[in-house]
């Protein structure tokens, strides 16, 4: 396996559950790359994109969170901190009619698969988002949000325990290097790129932590331009990450009074927040075509690909392990991910 992220963590893991020898190489330390840009946001049944494929995907890898953490957990012997309490996108103007529609049809989708989506806004809204300014918010029960390093540490400690090999700062320049492996996977994010030929594109994002005493969150909300505030222990909160195309050099100053008006404008008890922290990372987004990309390298049955996945590379990370274990073990895979082949 080459690539040591969230995603080629969990597929080292699920393989190695699944009784095959395992031998990854990751060139960095794990979760520099993409997941220095993440901050663990798991957002799919609180989407109002309705149905089709993508939509599949991500609520078949929503569904196995909550099975699948414990058992890193208990095998690594590592805590990953996990919140539970749902996901607010929180307007700060009244929705369009046409985005009011998307809401109501979204709502009513989940509903009907069995997840909980609802509307809040007035006292209630003001009851659970004390301090918050908002005109209403869609409330999202069933995302989730998870520390990002913490979690690959722990698959990459499960995946050991099962008797993986991990070979960190252990960089692979070709893949001829790996020949006298039988089967090779490449998840390497934006280095699949330079192994394969696969046309990625960087996607830079930029966040923040910070300290504020005066403010209060027990779940993550969503504001515009899709950034999230991540509730912290000690009263710190993550925030971010912006969505920068190259050429972008980045960290910006200007991200950061981006990044701190916006959450001021959403809670104004943040306009007396301390930056303790900002980092970078590039997300890997496939070019001319829909993420991510995964299966069978076209003409091989001894090389797969998943790569791409652009921001929902931890989201997705449990059902792309297993679509990789599925089509290893069996040759095929009944989950949802047949549009996303190479």
């Amino acid at each position: 396996m080459v690539g040591g992220g969230a995603v080629g963590a969990a597929i080292a893991y699920r393989l190695a559950e699944l009784g095959q020898e395992v031998t990854l190489f990751e060139a960095a330390r794990p979760g520099e790359m993409a997941s220095g840009a993440a901050l663990g946001v798991l957002l799919a049944a609180g989407s109002t994109k309705r149905t089709g494929e993508a939509v599949a995907l991500r609520l078949a890898g929503l569904s196995l969170w909550d099975r699948w953490l414990p058992e890193i957990e208990r095998r690594s012997g590592m805590r990953v901190p996990y919140n539970r309490q749902g996901v607010w996108r929180l307007y700060g103007t009244p929705p369009t009619l046409a985005e009011w529609q998307k809401i109501e049809g979204a709502i009513a989708q989940r509903r009907q698969e069995g997840w909980d989506l609802r509307w809040v806004s007035g006292a209630e809204l003001a009851r659970a988002l004390p301090g918050w300014q908002g005109v209403g918010a869609l409330y999202s029960g069933g995302d989730r949000q998870v520390a990002p390093r913490p979690l690959i540490r722990a698959l990459l400690g499960a995946a050991r325990s099962l008797g993986a090999r991990i070979e960190i700062h252990r960089p692979v320049a070709n893949l001829t290097e790996l020949e006298n492996f039988e089967r090779v996977v490449v998840a390497a994010g934006l280095g699949s790129a330079a192994l394969l030929g696969v046309p990625l594109q960087a996607v830079g994002g930029q966040a923040l932590r910070v300290h504020c005493p005066d403010a209060s969150l027990a779940s993550v909300v969503r504001l515009d331009e899709d950034i999230n505030v991540v509730p912290l222990p000690d009263r710190e909160f993550w925030v971010g990450a912006t969505v920068e195309f190259p050429p972008v050099v980045l960290p910006r100053p200007e991200n950061v009074t981006h990044l701190l008006e916006t959450l001021v404008q959403a809670c104004p008890a943040f306009a007396q927040a301390e930056v303790r922290e900002t980092w970078v990372g590039y997300r890997p987004r496939p070019v001319g075509r829909s993420a991510p990309i995964l299966g069978f390298w076209p003409g091989s049955d001894r090389l797969l690909v998943a790569t791409g996945h652009y921001r929902n590379g931890l989201l997705l990370a449990w059902i792309t392990a297993e679509i990789i274990g599925d089509l290893i073990v069996h040759g095929h895979s009944d989950r949802p991910w047949q549009s996303f082949a190479p």
